[in-house]
Order: C-alpha cells, then structure tokens, then sequence
C-alpha cells in the first residue's frame, strides 16, 4: 500500500513545523561560550564530538542514505576557517550530516536555543561544538568573539539561515541577511550545502543528495553592508539552482489560502 503524503499548510515562512519541548527557551544571563582548558571538560568534549561522529556515520550511512556530491571542493581548505551555508530540511540529520561532510575538520554548529531542550542530543551539543545563538544583547560580543576562535582555529562553522526547520521541503526560503555578517567580518570563504530529495527506487523515503558548491567571496571594494548582501544573493542563488534537482515531494507543502 502506497503511503499518504502528508500536506503541511503554512501562513509564511516563519511558521514550525518541529517544536522542540521548550521552544521559547532563552539562556541564562550568565551564559560562556569561552572554551575552558579544564581536563575533565575537554574530556567531556572530545567524548561528545566521538559520540556525535559516530551517531552521524550510522544514521547518515544507514538510515538517511545520505549522498555527498563535490565535497571535494572542500579539500584545499581544510586547514583554514571558513562558513558552510545550508538549507534546513532534516529534522535531527541537519545537526549530525556535517560531521560526515567535514570528517577532516571539526565543526562549530550554529543553533537556536530550544535546540538545548531535545532529549539526550539537546545538552551534548554544546560539547560537540554547537554555538548556541545568544537571547540577549550583552551576549552578542562574547558570542561574536567565539564565532573568531573557531575560524582562526580551523574550523568550519555551520549556518542555516533559513532557521526554521521544514522537514523535506524541497523549495528554499528567504535567507536571513544577518547571517551573512560573518564572513564579511572574519574574511572567511563561504561555501553552501543544498539538501535534495529524490523519488527512491524502492520503498517511500526519499533518496537524500547534499550538492557543496564555493567558495563565494564578496567584493571587498563595497561596504560591508554590500558584501552581505552580495554574499546573500549569491549562496540564495545557488541554493535555488541547486534545489532544482529535487524531484519528489516526501511531505508536500502549500500555502493556507486566506479565509
């Protein structure tokens, strides 16, 4: 018997679809995203970023069935920081695919905060390199200057700038501007990754390519309001172009007609 795709219908794009158990969650006043040189925490991380690699391999591997296509454009800049941009689709896969994609480099996560009230995954990404994106204004230096430790230690930081998650949704939505803040400010090449479905050749649950394209570098001339938009427009681009190559809806969406 064939499945019954699910319709989700939605107001706009800022609507969720996937809500976490606490999903208004703000952190606390006193929040550090300094990284401690204590033993028993950088135990504590290298067992989370061991754990989290080894979870990704399985499910991207052996449950998602994910394919990578040109990640070999990564290779040259490994041992650099650099920004990986992404559409966000994949309600638990979009936090551990990038493990698989950078099994060379470690990774700095960019996530929300309701992120930290998933079951058991919530408080290990922290430990495994997620940078949790501040509630309050006074937070914004300390987080700025975390987001520079990790690119001048080599890591590649990754972006959804689309922020909500709409499981499998084949379109892309609009990409929040301020998330293209970062390579302007830490001259860092950015890169996109587009997560594609295709029909399976058996069975219902679609065949998951993520096409990497890059790197995309802003014209350093303009202001840095300029290149923000230039990388934008850019990474949306390429993203669109790329999201073509879907070709099956695994949960269809269409917009709420107004009454």
């Amino acid at each position: 018997m064939s499945r019954q795709r699910p319709i989700y219908y939605y107001q706009n794009f800022e609507e969720d679809f996937v809500q976490a158990p606490q999903q208004n969650l703000r952190l606390p006043l006193d929040y550090s995203w300094q990284q401690s040189n204590n033993f028993s925490q950088l135990l504590k991380s290298r067992i989370s970023t061991r754990l989290a690699r080894a979870f990704s391999y399985l499910l991207c591997n052996y449950y998602l069935k994910i394919k990578f296509s040109q990640a070999q454009i990564l290779i040259p800049y490994q041992q650099q920081g650099l920004f990986l941009y992404c559409n966000h689709t994949l309600m638990v896969g979009d936090a551990f695919w990038p493990f698989q994609l950078f099994n060379q480099q470690k990774i700095a996560l960019i996530a929300e905060p309701a992120n930290l009230s998933l079951p058991v995954i919530g408080k290990l990404l922290p430990w495994a390199g997620a940078l949790i994106t501040p509630s309050y204004s006074h937070q914004m230096p300390q987080f700025l200057t975390a987001i520079a430790h990790r690119i001048k230690t080599k890591k590649a930081v990754i972006i959804y700038p689309e922020a909500h998650v709409w499981p499998y949704y084949t379109g892309i939505r609009p990409l929040n501007l301020a998330a293209f803040h970062y390579p302007v400010r830490y001259h860092a090449p950015s890169f996109c990754a587009t997560v594609t479905y295709q029909r399976p050749l058996h069975g219902q649950r679609p065949q998951i390519t993520i096409y990497v394209d890059g790197p995309f570098w802003p014209d350093q001339q303009q202001t840095s309001k300029q290149q923000q938009l230039q990388l934008q427009r850019q990474i949306t681009t390429c993203l669109q172009k790329r999201s073509t190559f879907s070709n099956y809806e695994y949960i269809i969406y269409r917009p709420r007609s107004n009454p």
